[in-house]
């Protein structure tokens, strides 16, 4: 039966798009969230000329880094693929490799221009 927006599979298909970009949305769980020391340039310079301002076993990530970065929350690679399966039923991705010497021509066929052009 046809409404005046359309279909009722077409609205029922965009009623689930709404939901799975909603899903998308929604917080990752505390579990799913590590953390990222972040140092500036000069906390770098500092801890390497003196290690008075390093800490070698963080407790909130566990590394070793300048005793005042910062720490930044991330999701990690697994966690959000996993988030995209979870949503996107035909979300998809596949490893791609190639033997050295298929690299080589694939990356010289695709190229866009020579990198020592002949004259």
């Amino acid at each position: 039966m046809a409404t005046a927006n359309g279909s009722m599979n077409e609205r029922q298909n965009m009623i689930d798009n709404i939901e799975a970009l909603v899903k998308l949305r929604e917080p990752f769980p505390p579990n799913l969230i590590s953390k990222l020391p972040k140092e500036t340039r000069k906390q770098i310079d500092d801890r390497k000329a003196d290690n008075k301002w390093m800490v070698w076993k963080c407790d909130v990530c566990g590394g070793a880094h300048h005793k005042n970065a910062v720490h930044l929350d991330y999701v990690g690679h697994a966690a959000l693929t996993d988030r995209l399966l979870d949503t996107d039923i035909v979300w998809t991705w596949e490893p791609l490799a190639f033997a050295q010497r298929e690299a080589a021509k694939h990356f010289l066929d695709n190229r866009i221009a020579p990198l020592n052009p002949v004259p």
